[in-house]
């Protein structure tokens, strides 16, 4: 039987040249291989290299959206879990984003700003902090 003939261009074609793993984008342009440092060159003639970059790019595809999701609801269970167990220990917890846009620090003072528009009103969190806080909890009006 004989072999049908393939047209392919480009990173196609090197990749049929060098085999199914295909060719690197600077084998193709000359003047970008002369810019592959030396020890480069001398890493990737080793087999144990090539063996760590293969493993680094499969462990590399395990970073799905999916997997980081997972990585922080773990994450935040975690902290909730510290949290608890620290709960008595003081009079009230907030988390940063219900009280507060932006942290700012200031000759040495911590500042917490709040940016509204011309109607808005703080939510219960924030005026409940803004009491605590006093002079520190700055407001800003936006247009």
């Amino acid at each position: 039987m004989a072999e049908a003939k393939i047209m392919t261009f480009g990173k196609d074609q090197d990749a049929r040249e060098h085999g199914r793993r295909g060719a690197l984008a600077s084998n193709r342009n000359p003047e970008k291989r002369k810019k592959i440092s030396k020890t480069m060159k001398k890493k990737w003639e080793t087999e144990e290299y090539r063996k760590l970059f293969r493993k680094s790019m499969k462990n590399s595809k395990a970073w799905s959206k999916e997997h980081l999701t997972k990585m922080g609801q773990m994450s935040r269970k975690r902290e909730n879990a510290v949290i608890e167990n620290i709960r008595s220990d003081y009079d009230k917890i907030f988390l940063p984003q219900e009280i507060c846009d932006r942290i700012a620090i200031k000759d040495g003072k911590m500042f917490f700003i709040e940016v509204k528009g011309p109607k808005q009103q703080l939510r219960p969190k924030q005026k409940e902090f803004k009491d605590i806080a006093k002079n520190r909890y700055v407001i800003i009006k936006s247009r």
